[in-house]
């Protein structure tokens, strides 16, 4: 037989996987030196979400998932269902419970999933990568660009969004199935994109993005058994994460979490943000300069580079219509229109161009032209007979290159900007935030990692296009060049090894029932480090950090911070606590005198610059106040008066508001038509729990002239009660001692910058 004809030994075909694999892995050890000897005494990059992480793997290595005890993970204690403030995390879990339960540290077992997810992205990524070239040279390149980009250093602190290979391997079990029209890839398929949305909740909503423009790519062509078949897979992965979505869905409507628009615009990135990476990068991390909160989306020069240049190729070596489509010329025109006028609203300002009293033409703001000028040419692209020529033939070239465009552009969020200022009015992801669900996601900036997805599966691509004329040795050469300036792109200075906060011993005597509440409360260093305690104590936490924050923390945080520590009466009453206040961040005694004057509280240790108290459970709080919603004429507000009906209109979703912050002057008055025996005043604060009054006087009159001051108090403990009871209303009922009142007015008797002071809806109880 000839030497050519033989075929590949297993062992030859494997070796370059093995070889790969075992370089990518050294890679990240090298990449984050020391952390591989540190394992047990350090997290990577800082104390933030590391630490919260660290928390959720280790609480699953010790609750069944969907059970109520998952849910009711003891943190933000009394909060019910607790861990869906959070991502779950379980398809991390999967490497990381196995390591816990065979003994490793929750701190080891983080870290060790943290070095994996380098090479596990890379090899996902390679594998991607030499689907579509045929070649490990370039497979290299993608498994470089995507399992150590920029881009990933700069999510280095959630570790969610390192764990990311199970898009690279969805991707490429999808084009081995074309290829083969063999379904037991889609069994991998449908595997990966479980994982993944398991392990990333941004994910599990992005992704299908991508997944729905590569079957419209490459499977329509295909007979329709091929995207139902896709489509069918997609749809059989994802039935189990339905439960997981529902019990989601009810915590937060019970909560009523949700994102505002001014959230998730401040979580979108800034165009520029292209040109911007971490700080840590040992290149380009000090020139970038334009820094915005999840906005440092430079996913490396070189492979950009390698996209563009087989791109420009590819342009110039396609034959060319003797001329061009009628539409793309229509199509070229009105971009250029739309391009002038925008340039004329940011030279000249607003104008407008009318007949008589008749406005024809105007143009007030240039991001609207401009959204049209990029549509327009964006179609005049779509009708170009290459790209239709590419787009018959399945491109894979084309399609990586255009989807890495699509994606960043939907990273840019609802009002795409350049620094800082908008440049289309209505985005892609404006559009996608009208499926249910998406609003519910706060940081539009991450689909840059699915664009990373694409871009290193075109950097591939590009490579081998570019090498494929040379010869065995100029491959090599180039090979070596574009890797040796792939990592020197991707390397940092030094990856930040913070060491753990410190335990606190004492905590991990109590009984059991204790429930810990550690002050200060509300700031993410403290609350973080509490979380990791708990980890040992294993007690009840009233602390806790995530990307929200219920009511009655809120409401907890603020009264703590102003010294009100009435509010751990109402806690005492559910339960006997165990409260440590750092004694550096107790100013004018705010919680140590109170605490140490109050009547059955005992000192229990000084550990690390911490006192620990233990403050014993006391009698159940009176329940919700007597009486029945008496008819309220009018409500009248000193302060934003034409909003006061709000108040009254039956949506505790509306709500008056000061506008301003609490200053001590706001006065709301209720008449109610009528002389009536009044008991309390219910101020239902709904998804406002943080701007309820901080100091209140209540009055009441027969004539609207003369007031008699009713009761005077701070409302904390009150609010704080009421959205214990019902979290999506906040009921705060304040005490009205039984009298006849026409008139009712609540003056505001302190200030609390900045928070404002909302009512949802306002009730006087009576008979």
């Amino acid at each position: 037989m000839n030497a050519e004809a033989r075929p590949v030994s297993p062992s030859r075909r494997l070796a370059p996987w093995l070889l790969a694999a075992s370089a990518y892995t050294t890679l990240a050890v090298l990449l984050t030196w020391p952390l591989l000897i540190r394992l047990p005494s350090v997290l990577p990059h800082d104390l933030g979400d590391p630490v919260l992480n660290t928390w959720i793997l280790w609480w699953n290595a010790h609750a069944v998932p969907l059970t109520a005890e998952w849910w009711n993970a003891p943190i933000f204690w009394p909060t019910q269902g607790s861990l869906a403030l959070s991502e779950h995390l379980l398809g991390i879990s999967v490497l990381a419970s196995p390591l816990q339960w065979m003994g490793v540290t929750p701190v080891s077992a983080y870290n060790v999933v943290f070095l994996l997810s380098f090479p596990l992205s890379a090899i996902a990524a390679h594998a991607l990568g030499y689907t579509l070239t045929g070649r490990h040279d370039a497979a290299v390149v993608a498994g470089l660009a995507f399992g150590f980009n920029p881009y990933r250093i700069a999510q280095a602190p959630h570790l969610q969004m390192l764990t990311v290979f199970g898009m690279p391997a969805a991707l490429f079990a999808l084009h081995k199935y074309l290829d083969q029209k063999d379904r037991r890839w889609l069994w991998l398929f449908g595997g990966a994109c479980l994982q993944q949305a398991m392990s990333n909740g941004y994910m599990l909503v992005f992704f299908p993005i991508l997944l729905a423009l590569w079957i419209a790519w490459f499977a329509a062509h295909e007979n329709r058994g091929a995207p139902i078949a896709i489509a069918g897979a997609f749809v059989v992965a994802s039935l189990p994460l339905l439960p997981f979505l529902w019990d989601y869905r009810l915590v937060h409507e019970a909560l009523s979490l949700h994102r505002s628009f001014l959230e998730i615009e401040g979580f979108s990135a800034d165009a520029a943000g292209l040109f911007d990476a971490s700080p840590l990068m040992s290149l380009w991390g000090a020139v970038a300069s334009f820094h915005r909160p999840e906005g440092e989306l430079y996913p490396g020069l070189t492979i950009c580079l390698l996209v563009v240049v087989a791109v420009a190729v590819w342009v110039r070596r396609a034959p060319v219509p003797a001329r061009p489509p009628r539409w793309q010329v229509m199509f070229l025109t009105a971009s250029a229109a739309c391009t002038a006028v925008a340039l004329s609203v940011v030279t000249f300002g607003p104008w407008s161009v009318g007949l008589g009293t008749v406005k024809l033409l105007s143009a007030g703001v240039a991001a609207k032209p401009l959204s049209l000028a990029l549509v327009f040419f964006g179609c005049a692209i779509a009708v170009d007979p290459r790209v239709r020529c590419a787009a018959s033939a399945r491109s894979s070239l084309m399609f990586y290159a255009l989807a890495t465009v699509a994606m960043f552009l939907l990273s840019f969020g609802p009002r795409p900007k350049f620094l800082g200022a908008p440049f289309m009015y209505q985005a892609p992801y404006g559009w996608l935030m009208m499926v249910p669900g998406v609003d519910s996601l706060r940081v539009p900036a991450r689909f840059a990692m699915v664009a990373l997805v694409c871009l290193s599966a075109a950097a591939a691509i590009a490579f081998a296009r570019l090498t494929a004329p040379f010869q065995s040795r100029g491959r090599g050469v180039a090979a070596a060049i574009v890797i040796a300036s792939i990592l020197a792109e991707s390397w940092i200075t030094r990856m930040p090894l913070p060491d753990l906060p410190a335990r606190l011993r004492t905590l991990e005597t109590l009984p059991p029932e204790t429930v810990v509440l550690e002050i200060p409360l509300g700031d993410v260093d403290h609350d973080t480090a509490a979380v990791f305690g708990s980890i040992y104590h294993r007690h009840r936490l009233v602390n806790g950090y995530s990307g929200y924050a219920p009511g009655e923390y809120q409401i907890l945080h603020r009264a703590l911070d102003a010294g009100d520590t009435s509010v751990i009466d109402v806690l005492a009453s559910l339960a006997p606590l165990a409260v440590v206040v750092q004694e550096s961040q107790d100013r004018a005694d705010r919680w140590l005198k109170p605490l140490a004057e109050h009547p059955g509280v005992t000192m229990l240790a000084v550990e690390s610059g911490r006192r620990i108290f233990s403050v014993p459970q006391s009698q159940p709080l009176n329940g919700a106040a007597d009486g029945q919603p008496l008819r309220i004429q009018s409500v009248t507000a000193n302060v934003s008066p034409t909003d006061a009906a709000r108040m009254i209109d039956g949506d505790s979703g509306s709500r008056w508001e000061t506008r301003r912050a609490q200053d001590g002057t706001e006065t709301v008055t209720i008449d109610l038509g009528e002389s009536r025996p009044v008991s309390a005043i219910r101020l239902s604060l709904g998804p406002f729990a943080s701007d309820y009054p901080r100091l209140l006087a209540i009055e009441s009159s027969d004539n609207g002239r003369e007031w008699i001051e009713r009761w005077r108090g701070r409302t904390a403990a009150l609010a704080l009660s009421g959205a214990l009871r019902n979290p999506h209303e906040v009921p705060t009922e304040l005490p009205f001692p039984e009298s006849r009142a026409r008139f009712v007015r609540l003056r505001e008797m302190a200030a609390d910058p900045p928070y404002h002071w909302s009512i949802g809806e306002i009730s006087v109880l009576g008979r």
